[in-house]
């Protein structure tokens, strides 16, 4: 099983969405995937009710590292393919005991310089545990490409691995949550709207070839 935590101290970064579309892309890919929502505030836990189908969402909202641990082990003897974990936005026990049971660790992150400067301590944690991670650019905004730009320079002077892309802003996107969906599932998409799950999956796709996970159905090859 391959283990994907979505961390970063910062609230409002968009950790959920990226846990909930990665996961459906990659259960649309045959996968089987599961998501662990570590956040008291239960964002994804509500989801998954809304939901109710496949990627279930499990919660674990305890500090200790074993419970943790324990988690991890029944998710995976249960026969899950991919485990996506979501955690808190805040300073807490609980992502560090999440990375260091991970195979990559994705770090969201708000085109801004507040929200840099915010993931400097994350991206420490995850180099001392020597955690194989990345930022992905999230929320980008669609009318202009500057704070892209300035972002992707500001990581690559710090050194600090990102992907090459971006999920940009659409109403669409949040609004698919209401009823446990993503953009992904939804018919009667604009143009614009379609970009945004092209988005997702092409985050997906890099991900899978990041973690080495053969691709099961061919149209997200």
């Amino acid at each position: 099983m391959k283990k994907v935590g979505i961390i970063t101290a910062k609230g409002g970064s968009g950790k959920s969405t990226l846990a909930r579309h990665l996961a459906v892309a990659a259960d649309q890919a045959d996968f089987s995937t599961v998501i662990l929502d570590t956040d008291p505030q239960g964002t994804l836990r509500d989801w998954g009710e809304a939901r109710n189908k496949e990627p279930h969402v499990i919660t674990e909202y305890g500090t200790n590292p074993d419970r943790i641990e324990q988690a991890f082990k029944r998710i995976e003897a249960a026969g899950a393919d991919l485990l996506i974990v979501d955690t808190q936005g805040h300073s807490s026990p609980i992502p560090t005991n999440v990375a260091k049971l991970c195979d990559l660790v994705l770090v969201p992150m708000r085109p801004t310089p507040d929200d840099f400067r915010a993931i400097k301590g994350t991206v420490s944690m995850l180099q001392d545990r020597r955690v194989p991670h990345f930022v992905v650019l999230s929320q980008c905004p669609t009318n202009t490409p500057r704070p892209k730009a300035e972002a992707y320079s500001l990581l690559k002077k710090a050194s600090i691995p990102a992907w090459m892309g971006a999920i940009h802003m659409k109403g669409i996107i949040p609004s698919s949550g209401i009823s446990g969906e993503t953009v992904m599932e939804l018919e009667g998409l604009t143009d614009a709207e379609a970009k945004s799950a092209d988005e997702f999956r092409s985050l997906f796709t890099w991900m899978r070839r990041e973690l080495d996970m053969k691709a099961l159905n061919p149209a997200i090859a």
